[in-house]
């Protein structure tokens, strides 16, 4: 478990594409539109590789490339789904170029992320009540027959 940042970066002429950075340090946040790309979020982790690895999972069906990490989503889904991770993080950067409109689309993006994995935690939770309830019926069935 190691420590370290989790960055989003969007790229000026690639729009409807970010990269996740995975850093062991902050990342320099560039502002200045000369620059091609830009960090817009970053948050420290007690442990970056989870939070690589979470944040993946998210977004497998909207890879683009491994290498890189860069996903086909924009970065207001990216940063409310990075919100939503049940790991312990401190929020360290958000663009100010984000307004009322792209906050309050982050807070749907991560309570929208958080809602579907509280779902699949009570699916997968039923499905093991009903494999329990099968498995004590056959016992039940099967032992005293």
């Amino acid at each position: 478990m190691e420590h370290g940042f989790l960055a989003v970066e969007v790229h000026r002429d690639r729009p409807g594409l970010v990269r996740l950075l995975n850093l062991t340090h902050p990342p320099e946040s560039v502002a200045f539109s000369s620059q091609p790309t830009r960090v817009c979020y970053a948050a420290r982790f007690s442990d970056r590789e989870a939070a690589i690895m979470h944040t993946h999972e998210i977004f497998k069906r909207k890879l683009v490339d491994s290498d890189s990490h860069l996903y086909r989503a924009q970065p207001e889904d990216v940063i409310g789904a990075i919100e939503s991770l049940s790991l312990s993080h401190r929020d360290i950067y958000l663009s100010p170029d984000f307004d009322a409109t792209s906050r309050q689309r982050i807070e749907t993006a991560r309570v929208k992320a958080i809602g579907q994995r509280r779902r699949k935690e009570k699916l997968f939770e039923t499905v093991g009540y009903v494999a329990l309830g099968i498995l004590l019926f056959n016992f039940f069935v099967f032992s005293f027959a």
